[in-house]
C-alpha cells in the first residue's frame, strides 16, 4: 500500500471518528439533567434463592427501565443496592406519575378458555370446576371461571401497539404474537369457534370475547372500554414483557438543580 493512500485512510478513519465523539456529545448535551430520585422495593419473597432474588431484580429493572424509556422519561441511573432495593435516577416534570404507572401493572398477560360448564351460582359462590379457577371482571359485572390449561401465555407477544378499532373507533391495544404464539392463536381459534375466551391481564379479565371464526395472522386486539391514555400505556407494559415481581416505590424526591 502506498504511503499517499494510507495517509488518506488513517485520514478518512480520524474524521469517522470525530464525527462519532461529535454526534455523541451533542446527544449526552442534549439530555437534560436528572430531576427526581426513587427508591423502590422489589418483592422477593417468592424467590428464595439469592441467585434466583438477583435474577430477578436485573430482570425487574431491565423492565422498567424499558417501560420508562418507551413513556418518554428519561432513565439516568438505575441500581440495585441489596435486598431488592433499586435506586433509580430520571428526568421530567411527570417523573412521579410515569414512575407510579411502569410500576402499577405487571403486565402478566394470558388468553384462556371460558369454563362453559360453570354454573353461575357456584361461580358467584367462589366454587371452581376441577381445572378451572374463578377470576373477577375489570368493568366490576362479577366473577368468571376459566379453564387454568390449554391457553396462550403473553410471552409469546412480539410487539404490542396502542389503535382504534375499525368499527366502533374505541381505544385498543394490537398484539403481534411470535411464530410459535401466532400457530397457537390459529389452533386455539379454529378449535374454539363460537365459544367464549378470556383475555386476563393481572389475574383479572379485562375482555371475554367469543371466537366467532378462526383468527389468522398472529395478531389479536384487546378492548375493555379503554380510554387512549390507558390503552396506551397497557401497551407499554404488554409490549415491555411482565415485571417478574412486584415492585412498591417507598420513597421520592426531587433532585435541586446542580446536585
Amino acid at each position: 500500500m502506498s504511503p499517499t493512500l494510507n495517509s488518506r485512510i488513517l485520514s478518512t478513519f480520524a474524521l469517522v471518528i470525530a464525527a462519532f465523539t461529535l454526534s455523541a456529545w451533542d446527544a449526552f448535551r442534549a439530555r437534560p439533567p436528572p430531576t427526581h430520585q426513587f427508591v423502590l422495593q422489589a418483592e422477593l419473597s417468592n424467590a428464595v434463592s439469592p441467585d434466583g432474588q438477583a435474577s430477578a431484580v436485573e430482570s425487574t429493572m431491565a423492565v422498567l427501565e424499558g417501560r420508562l424509556e418507551q413513556m418518554g422519561t428519561p432513565v439516568h441511573s438505575i441500581a440495585h443496592q441489596g435486598e431488592g432495593r433499586i435506586v433509580l435516577a430520571t428526568s421530567g416534570e411527570d417523573s412521579p406519575q410515569t414512575v407510579r404507572t411502569a410500576i402499577g401493572r405487571r403486565g402478566e398477560l394470558s388468553f384462556l378458555k371460558v369454563d362453559d360448564r360453570a354454573l353461575p351460582e357456584n361461580t358467584y359462590s367462589g366454587i371452581a370446576n376441577p381445572g378451572s379457577k374463578i377470576l373477577p371482571l375489570a368493568d366490576g359485572m362479577g366473577p368468571i371461571a376459566v379453564k387454568r390449561l390449554g391457553g396462550i401465555s403473553g410471552d409469546r407477544v412480539e410487539q404490542a401497539q396502542m389503535g382504534y378499532n375499525r368499527y366502533t373507533n374505541e381505544p385498543v391495544v394490537n398484539l403481534l404474537f411470535d411464530e410459535r404464539g401466532g400457530e397457537l392463536f390459529a389452533r386455539l381459534s379454529t378449535q374454539h369457534v363460537g365459544q367464549q375466551f378470556a383475555i386476563v391481564i393481572d389475574d383479572t379479565v379485562v375482555s371475554a370475547p367469543f371466537f366467532s371464526e378462526p383468527i389468522l395472522g398472529g395478531q389479536a386486539e384487546i378492548s375493555g372500554g379503554f380510554t387512549a391514555k390507558e390503552a396506551q400505556e397497557l401497551a407499554v407494559a404488554l409490549g415491555s414483557g411482565a415485571l417478574p415481581v412486584d415492585v412498591e416505590l417507598v420513597f421520592e424526591r426531587t433532585i435541586p438543580a446542580g446536585e
